[in-house]
């Protein structure tokens, strides 16, 4: 899967696309940032978390993850949008749970 591939999962794309064709490897859920630095394998990791939050751009930076899913209909905030476009992190939201979120993206 590509990070593409998330716009037609009912995926909102919220700030400036980067790279639309970064592959996606592995899909991680976590609000605790600290949890999710020492349990995400390897890069190209998709985040879905409800944490907005800055850091949680400083943490898909520093763990070289392909995108983040905000999920339950979490908006992240202006300055998080600023960073991620900076960092050319991709933001999407979800609408739905965090739980049926990885379910769609399971299918």
């Amino acid at each position: 899967m590509v990070v593409r591939d998330l716009l037609n999962c009912g995926l909102k794309l919220v700030n400036e696309p980067s790279d639309l064709d970064r592959e996606i490897k592995d899909f991680y859920t976590g609000d605790l940032l600290s949890w999710v630095m020492g349990h995400v394998k390897g890069e190209d990791v998709c985040l879905l978390t409800v944490l907005n939050s800055v850091n949680v751009i400083a943490v898909a930076t520093l763990l070289d993850l392909s995108c983040i899913i905000f999920c339950e209909g979490v908006e992240p905030s202006e300055d998080t949008i600023k960073k991620a476009n900076e960092e050319d992190v991709m933001l999407f939201v979800s609408n739905d749970t965090t739980f049926h979120t990885a379910l769609q993206l399971a299918k």
